[in-house]
């Protein structure tokens, strides 16, 4: 709207017109206002001085003729580079907004309403409004304003950098993201949510989140969910073509800034395919598990036989050469068992199945019986096997000593298989000067060789599972190439760093690797061996029963009892006839002496038999012998009552000291058994 000034009364000198006093004005020196309208002035001087606004006057001849200093600040030049001059010393000409042509067009009338428009002043933003001033009907001049945005100007394009970017971030997310009310009316989706669900901002912009994707379980909208800052659930939509898909999300409420909740907002991804296959690969390792379990099972059983009848037959008179086929016989057998026990080994590594079990343990007496193993292989070879052990190493330290003992094995077994001549060095040392806690020792376990080394380029690759320094090695020594590679892992599960390697060609090679171990709380008893089986011990009274399915293995059982002196034998072929042998010699008060039990049998197995005789209260010992060899295996066999458990193949041993432990028992009680 147009600026018109009040009439004001006639003066003596009509042509003389006043300067406003001040800073921003000076008086004309041919007039002398009034002592009224001089006050009046002055206070509109020092109003103009004051404002934070830029304001300069043009007249009608386009000459800037008042100007404050808040203006000149925004222009950034002096009052005299400004006043007198014309409209262009204030810089506002744009392209739209042309003062010439604005002064043109009020001068004639044509306009008479102000003119705003945005400008930038050196490094400000500022709005620039031309006032008009009418008086007595005729152009007068302009007041020109300058208004300093930049701050406003700053936020708007900081909210809208912020907006452009949260944008972004919603329409390349990986995950669906839905935007609601309080109301739960969708406002905001993004491309994945689209891709996910097939609806388009078309379909779902305005409607109800709930209705749109029928969630199962329903979710609460946001005015329910106010309490959680954040929700995770999984839950099942239906999308647009009717697939049902199963979604894991994230859900939190909007606030504002006093607090009050003004929507949700919802993040999900489509976890269908990764639940199905997480299912199958489940399976797949059930699968595999039960077939592992088959093999082992299906392999250990005749393996038993073999190695059991070589154990037989080398009990009888033999000449030299028929000695020298069952020796043959029963080492191929041992390479068999341990190719086996490698597979079942890396394979219960790689599902996380293989637990650790530490305890206290005699290090002294680990190391020895690792040597004491190895000793006849280093014999045969015309090889020299030395243990050399810190004197600071302490006796008795806590760790698993069944998988300690088997990396050492592992890695003695491969010195001596590939070293040709020589020495092969156990050796255990702690590390000085390593912090820990106190009660612990870093001990540094090696195996080192005086054989031809390791290529450079398979220093890395040598303990990758089936893998072997060369096919010519694979040729001529055999084995799966599983053994590095499950030695290194199981010192991590051990707590280490894995095995270390030093190689050099010619030279030979040292693995390696430390364990942090503690002591134990209280130093065990040294364990007695037990004393051997006296050549008088008469095993003639005990009676024995067999449960075995396996004909060849009720026939090694026969022969090996025999061969001990047990002649009261029986034998069941599955399990239900092996409970009602046990039962019926309880009834009859003639129990067995004890009952050496396979697992797995027809009809029922013989954890099931266990159970079931120790509920009608047998006490006979019941001995497990099974081609399940795991930790987990023997575990379940105490927890049925088992008495003993012993993995195929067995030694004839392993049932000698089964039976002696009986005649022992018997003749401290003072009475036969049977």
């Amino acid at each position: 709207m147009s600026f018109t000034r009040r009439p004001r009364r006639a003066r003596p000198n009509t042509a003389a017109r006043p300067w406003l006093p001040g800073r921003t004005c000076r008086p004309h020196p041919a007039s002398s206002p009034a002592p009224a309208d001089s006050g009046r002035l002055s206070r509109l001087s020092s109003i103009l001085a004051a404002l934070d606004q830029g304001i300069a006057f043009v007249d009608a001849t386009g000459r800037v003729v008042e100007v404050n200093d808040r203006c000149l600040a925004l222009l950034g030049r002096a009052r005299e580079a400004v006043l007198g001059l014309g409209i262009e010393a204030l810089c506002l000409e744009t392209e739209d907004y042309q003062a010439s042509v604005f002064l043109d067009l009020f001068r004639r009338g044509a306009a008479q309403a102000p003119v705003s428009f945005d400008s930038r002043l050196a490094d400000r933003d500022v709005t620039v409004k031309r006032q008009p001033v009418f008086e007595d009907g005729a152009f007068r001049g302009l007041i020109v304003s300058l208004i300093d945005v930049t701050p406003l100007v700053e936020a708007r394009l900081s909210v809208e950098r912020e907006k452009s970017f949260l944008e972004q971030v919603v329409t390349i997310a990986g995950a669906a993201i839905c935007i609601v009310n309080r109301d739960d009316v969708v406002l905001t989706i993004n491309d994945e949510f689209t891709a996910i669900t097939g609806y388009g901002r078309d379909q779902a912009l305005g409607r109800r989140r709930g209705a749109l994707l029928r969630e199962s379980p329903p979710s609460p909208g946001p005015a329910e969910a106010a309490s959680a800052p954040l929700r995770q659930a999984q839950g099942r939509i239906v999308t647009r073509d009717g697939r049902r898909l199963t979604i894991r999300k994230n859900a939190a409420p909007i606030r504002d800034d006093t607090g009050r909740v003004t929507g949700g907002i919802e993040s999900f991804a489509d976890v269908t395919d990764l639940i199905r296959a997480r299912v199958e690969a489940e399976e797949a390792s059930r699968m595999k598990s039960a077939f592992l379990a088959n093999m082992s099972h299906e392999i250990r059983t005749p393996l038993n036989a073999i190695m059991g009848l070589a154990q037989v037959l080398l009990r009888t008179p033999l000449d030299d050469e028929q000695r020298e086929s069952l020796e043959t016989m029963r080492a191929a057998g041992g390479e068999l068992l341990v190719i086996l026990n490698d597979i079942l080994d890396f394979s219960r590594i790689e599902v996380g199945r293989l637990e650790i079990r530490p305890e206290a343990v005699d290090i002294d007496r680990l190391l020895e019986e690792a040597r004491r193993v190895m000793a006849p292989l280093a014999e045969e070879r015309g090889l020299l096997l030395g243990l050399s052990r810190d004197p600071g190493l302490p006796r008795v330290l806590v760790c698993d000593p069944v998988r300690l003992k088997q990396i050492l094995l592992n890695l003695l077994s491969n010195a001596l298989k590939f070293t040709e001549r020589g020495r092969v060095t156990l050796a255990a040392a702690v590390l000085q000067g390593v912090s820990g806690e106190a009660g612990a020792a870093t001990v540094r376990f090696s195996v080192a060789d005086t054989g031809p080394g390791i290529p450079e380029d398979m220093r890395q690759r040598i303990f990758e599972p089936f893998v072997q320094a060369g096919e010519d090695v694979a040729r001529e020594h055999g084995g799966t190439g599983l053994g590095l590679s499950i030695s290194d892992r199981l010192v991590r599960l051990l707590g280490g760093a894995g095995l270390e390697l030093d190689s050099r060609p010619g030279q030979g090679s040292t693995f390696s690797f430390t364990l942090r171990l503690r002591e134990p709380d209280a130093t065990p008893a040294a364990v007695r061996p037990r004393p051997p089986l006296s050549p008088a011990a008469d095993f003639g009274s005990l009676r024995v029963l067999v449960a075995e399915d396996n004909p060849f293995n009720r026939f090694l059982l026969q022969k090996i009892l025999e061969k001990l002196g047990v002649s009261r034998q029986a034998f069941a072929a599955d399990g239900r006839k092996a409970l009602e042998m046990l039962l019926s010699a309880q009834e009859a008060d003639t129990p067995y002496d004890v009952v050496f039990m396979d697992l797995r049998m027809p009809g029922l197995d013989g954890l099931e038999v266990a159970r079931r005789a120790r509920r009608a209260g047998v006490d006979t010992p019941i001995v497990a012998l099974t081609a399940q060899a795991s930790a987990d295996d023997a575990a379940r066999c105490r927890q049925a009552g088992m008495t003993a458990f012993f993995a195929k193949p067995y030694r004839i041993n392993d049932l000698e000291n089964v039976l002696v432990g009986l005649v022992g028992a018997a003749g401290s009680s003072g009475h036969e058994p049977g």
